[in-house]
């Protein structure tokens, strides 16, 4: 039985607000093409730990941003996981960003290889490696830029972020439907 169209735009309108990107994602792109690699590093732990964030609060019937800012990252990544906000094999890409956010804040003279960056690239689980290379017309993921492998995981962690929140509309909209019919309202 199809929705009232009363709540099939409603539940339209909430779909497209719960796949909006939580964060500016012009910006985030431009912030991602060259620059250093520090500065790369930190931008991309910092988008992935603003999806994680939000994920949370938005799961959470009674959200506490402050409370949820003060867990440390790997916190925050295990009650997502948890929580089934985004999926186990995400978990060794986002510690690896972690991992190298950690390494730069507290040496001086921090070092990454290409090597790491063709490592970080296939903790990403296959379809999304694919899709990756895809993007730049490339078969190679050893000539990927580091801006290029780091921006995946914020888009993936926050397209993971927009998923759940769609799933959420779609049950509070059944919520509504149920309530009708049981009042036979229609």
């Amino acid at each position: 039985m199809a929705l009232p169209i009363d709540l099939a735009q409603k539940q339209a309108a909430e779909i497209a607000k719960a796949e909006a990107f939580s964060f500016d994602f012009k910006k985030f792109e431009s912030e991602m093409v060259g620059g250093d690699l520090l500065t790369l590093i930190i931008r991309a732990h910092l988008y992935v730990e603003h999806a994680l964030i939000q994920m949370l609060c938005e799961a959470m019937t009674y959200p506490n941003e402050e409370v949820i800012r003060r867990l440390n990252f790997p916190s925050k990544l295990e009650l997502c996981i948890a929580f089934a906000l985004i999926p186990d094999e995400w978990k060794p890409a986002v510690l690896k960003v972690n991992e190298m956010r950690n390494r730069m804040a507290h040496r001086l003279e921090a070092l990454f290889l290409a090597d790491e960056r063709l490592n970080l690239f296939r903790m990403f689980p296959e379809p999304v490696q694919k899709l990756a290379l895809e993007e730049v017309g490339e078969t190679d993921p050893k000539r990927l830029s580091w801006g290029h492998v780091l921006r995946v995981l914020p888009i993936a962690m926050d397209i993971w972020r927009q998923q759940k929140a769609v799933e959420r509309v779609r049950g509070k909209i059944s919520h509504e439907r149920l309530r009708r019919v049981l009042d036979n309202k229609g």
